[in-house]
């Protein structure tokens, strides 16, 4: 995303009445203090999510699949048909042992076709006194709000990547006849977006007061057809330890990617 027009907070607020008119997009700012509460929780579920999957290769791959592509000397990662739920109400896990063959059983938290069969599978299982049902884990979510992967409206996808430091989503919508793709990523204290590749466009919070608790709205126009999401991925396998020694000392600063 290159230069594009600034938009402090503030000004959106004082010159616009909270909301800024694009021919794509309007993009409206409020910062209630409950947003804070939201904020805080979302951020800290992710990077506990984070933490869990590294101390957990089991539970990990329920949530992504990588591989190194060793011509290329680059790691790929695959998201799986959970990840969504990871993300959003939350998951069950359950070990199954029948007849001497282990599987799991994934129920989603979240109310729908996906969960109503999960659910029947495993009511059916506890009925069976010659299978071992055991609950390995039962996760609540991170609170993201995104579309279901199943969607007739329009296709979502989900990437992870381990260069990534914000969230990035990109849309493909219809507006009248015309093709757009719309990229949003946020940045520390603010959001930036582009449409078609154009002038970035940023609005960042100035005052202190708003720091943690800002919400940025952004009503897309036409009919979105494509939703990505991008988002950051921690995983200690991907992480080089680096020291770094000067002055004679033997280790000064030792720190990983």
């Amino acid at each position: 995303m290159g230069n594009g027009k600034e938009f402090s907070f503030s000004n959106i607020r004082q010159e616009n009445e909270s909301t800024v008119h694009f021919d794509q997009l309007d993009v409206t700012i409020n910062g209630e203090e409950k947003n804070f509460i939201e904020i805080n929780s979302i951020t800290r579920a992710y990077f506990i999510l984070m933490t869990n999957l590294v101390e957990s290769p089991r539970l990990r791959s329920f949530f992504s699949r990588e591989e190194f592509d060793s011509e290329n000397k680059k790691w790929n990662v695959y998201t799986t048909d959970y990840t969504r739920h990871f993300l959003t109400e939350g998951l069950a896990i359950y070990s199954v042992k029948k007849e001497g063959v282990h599987s799991h059983l994934v129920v989603p938290n979240e109310a729908g076709e996906q969960q109503d069969k999960a659910s029947a599978e495993l009511k059916v299982l506890l009925a069976d006194p010659t299978v071992e049902v055991i609950l390995d884990d039962k996760l609540n979510g991170c609170g993201f709000k995104v579309p279901k992967t199943t969607s007739i409206k329009y296709k979502t996808n989900f990437e992870l990547d381990p260069t990534r430091l914000w969230p990035l989503v990109i849309l493909k919508s219809d507006q009248n006849g015309s093709q757009h793709l719309i990229e949003i990523e946020n940045f520390e204290c603010g959001v930036k977006w582009n449409v078609d590749g154009g002038e970035t466009h940023t609005a960042y919070s100035d005052s202190i007061m708003e720091l943690g608790q800002t919400k940025a709205t952004l009503d897309i126009k036409g009919n979105v057809k494509e939703v990505t999401f991008k988002l950051p991925y921690i995983c200690a396998a991907f992480d080089a330890l680096t020291s770094i020694s000067f002055d004679g000392e033997e280790e000064v600063i030792l720190f990983t990617t």
